[in-house]
């Protein structure tokens, strides 16, 4: 599992005016041997917006993996 969310604005403005949203949340999961379900969300956003709305997006994997 991996999750990440920053939000990052200047020291001279106020974050909740002019700042950026970034998050990725990353998780996998072993079904069986060498098969893995995984999901990857991905949310980005920019303050300065009005209204505020971020932007979403979301994958799911199966996969194999084998290794010789």
């Amino acid at each position: 599992m991996q999750y990440r969310l920053g939000i990052s604005s200047d020291y001279f403005s106020n974050v909740a005016t002019n700042g950026l949203m970034d998050g990725l949340f990353i998780t996998k999961i072993k079904i069986i041997k060498n098969v893995y379900l995984s999901h990857r969300a991905i949310i980005k956003g920019d303050f300065a917006s009005k209204p505020f709305k971020p932007y979403y997006t979301q994958t799911i994997l199966l996969s194999y993996a084998k290794s010789f």
